[in-house]
This record gives structure tokens, C-alpha cells and sequence, in this order.
């Protein structure tokens, strides 16, 4: 085979490790919608806070930094000291969890009985202030998460698939976290398969029944319940889905 095809390939393996990522990405608005009837604009910038959090508790950054230097002349941007990645995602879970419940209180919950447009348009703006209050709270630099996974090119692929396609091919390069990713979610996805076709709600119930569970989605849309879906639900597994490159 000429070293071209050999490249496709590469290529083909390293988009549909992408496109795995990007599919449960898809999985995390798709679970979050049918819980709370709400398109969640804001999801993405929940899991980007929750990983800007985790690494400012695993760098002991001090939060807001850049803004008490600016307004009291200092020079402090660390503690002086590392948190390890076990106890960081714990305290990131908190502070999401305490992000979710200060949101639903002063936002979503004066939101309750409106119309569905109303909450998306909402968790827009609630986007576009959790990126712009991230970067106050952590700075804007680019910041490398670090919770003990391999990262770089595969050296065990690459040197057995070295010169397959001749002298100028000199293996897959694929990403060990991708691969590590590609596995896990796979996993976690048939597990969720598995978990939805042997679910007699969704196998064995008749029309008029489905009816009755959407007339009561439809009412329970209408409760403060659908707001603490939308908040808490990301809130919990953003940490998890920058754990596993996005394993929503």
C-alpha cells in the first residue's frame, strides 16, 4: 500500500476519535433536554469554567488575582502551593454546585411558567457571563490540564506501524488520550445503550401510557424542578466530562 493510504487512515482513526468526543458532547444536550424540555445554550461554558476551576485549585491560583492586583497595586497570582487533582475536582464540584444553586435563586427561578424560548434566551446570557466571569476569576491564559492521564502521540502504534507504507511513512501518530477517551466513552456509551433498551418504560409502555408520562413532563415543565435540571445536571458531570476529554 503507497504511503498516502496509510495517511488516510490516520487521519480517518483520528477524526472518529473526534467524533466520538463531539457525539457525546451531542449526548450531554440531547440527556439535558429531554430532562428538562430546555436547550441548554450554556452547557459548554459550564464544562469550560468547571475545567478553568479545577486547574486554578490544582495551580494554587489565587482567584480573581488579576483584579486585586490591579486595584490594590499588588504582585500575588499563587498560593505557593499545588492541590492534588483527587481533591481539586472535589473542590470544583463544590464551587459548581454553588455556581448552579446562586444561578436557579437570582436567575432561572423568577423564570419559572415561561415560555421555553424564554430559558434558552436566558441560558445565552448566562453563556456569555460565565465566559466573561471565567476569565476574571482565573485570567485568560492558556492553561494545561493535568489529572495524571498520558498525553502525546502513542510511541507503541507509531513504532510498530513505522514504514508500512514505505520509507516516507513513519506511523500513526495518534494521541494516548484520545485513545484512553475513545475507550472510555465507548464503554460508557453501550452502558447506556444497554441501560435504555432494558428499560420497561421505554419497551413495554403503550401509547396512551407515553401520553401520560409527556402530560406529565409537560406539567413538571412548568415547576421550578426543570431549572434545577439545567443547573445542576452539567454542574455535576462537567467535572467528570474534563476528566475524560468531554465523557458527558
Amino acid at each position: 500500500m503507497p504511503a498516502e493510504f496509510y495517511y488516510g487512515v490516520e487521519v480517518f482513526l483520528n477524526g472518529l476519535m473526534a467524533g466520538v468526543m463531539y457525539s457525546l458532547v451531542a449526548l450531554g444536550f440531547v440527556l439535558i433536554f429531554k430532562a428538562s424540555g430546555i436547550f441548554n445554550y450554556a452547557q459548554g461554558i459550564m464544562a469550560l469554567f468547571a475545567a478553568l476551576t479545577l486547574v486554578g485549585f490544582q495551580e494554587g491560583q489565587i482567584p480573581f488575582s488579576h483584579l486585586i492586583n490591579a486595584i490594590f497595586g499588588t504582585e500575588v497570582h499563587h498560593f505557593g502551593w499545588h492541590m492534588p487533582a483527587f481533591f481539586a475536582i472535589l473542590a470544583a464540584l463544590v464551587i459548581m454546585i454553588i455556581f448552579a444553586w446562586l444561578v436557579e435563586k437570582l436567575i432561572l427561578q423568577h423564570l419559572v411558567n415561561q415560555e421555553p424560548i424564554i430559558l434558552f434566551m436566558a441560558t445565552i446570557g448566562l453563556a456569555y457571563f460565565m465566559e466573561g466571569f471565567g476569565d476574571l476569576m482565573w485570567g485568560s491564559n492558556v492553561k494545561k490540564l493535568d489529572i495524571g492521564i498520558p498525553q502525546g502521540g502513542n510511541f507503541w502504534i507509531e513504532e510498530s506501524t513505522a514504514f508500512l507504507g514505505g520509507p516516507d511513512f513513519y506511523g500513526f501518530y495518534l494521541d494516548t488520550l484520545d485513545i484512553y477517551a475513545t475507550f472510555i466513552d465507548t464503554g460508557s456509551k453501550t452502558q447506556k445503550g444497554g441501560v435504555f433498551q432494558l428499560n420497561p418504560l421505554v419497551m413495554h409502555k403503550s401509547t396512551n401510557d407515553r401520553c401520560a408520562i409527556q402530560s406529565a413532563l409537560a406539567n413538571f415543565l412548568n415547576t421550578a424542578a426543570a431549572s434545577r435540571i439545567i443547573l445542576y445536571s452539567p454542574a455535576t458531570v462537567t467535572i467528570a466530562a474534563e476528566i475524560f476529554d468531554i465523557n458527558v
